[in-house]
């Protein structure tokens, strides 16, 4: 089955997405269609009961604005519109505070979404 849904060129990509992991979220999330793997941020991790407390950072993310080095943790299920994908490998990082995102998922955990640059998607207040 494929989902799709539209954006505004040059606007971040937010569609809805919601995270099991013991219980229910509904975090705002961008789809990152570069991206390798799902990043959500330390405190996102908190609220889902994920202690990070100890756990070494073994994964390096480089982006344009370097590199660090980020924990991994597996999400028991993420999901965007109606598609689902269970035992998501996730790693936790600090997004920039400016973006306001809890997370940004990579759009390769997704296969068959389609994206085209249409219409906006709403941003759910927070």
């Amino acid at each position: 089955m494929s989902q799709s849904f539209g954006f505004q060129r040059g606007k971040l990509i937010i569609p809805p997405v919601e995270i099991f992991h013991n219980i229910y979220y509904n975090p705002i999330m961008a789809l990152d269609t570069g991206a390798r793997v799902t990043v959500i941020t330390p405190k996102l991790a908190e609220e889902m009961g994920i202690n990070l407390d100890g756990i070494e950072p073994t994964v390096k993310l480089v982006g344009v604005a370097g590199s660090a080095l980020a924990v991994e943790v597996t999400l028991d299920k993420v999901s965007i519109l109606d598609l689902s994908v269970e035992n998501v490998m996730a790693v936790c990082h600090p997004l920039p505070p400016g973006l306001g995102l809890d997370g940004a998922s990579s759009d390769l955990t997704f296969s068959s979404i389609s994206i085209s640059p249409s219409t906006t998607i709403p941003r759910p207040s927070p």
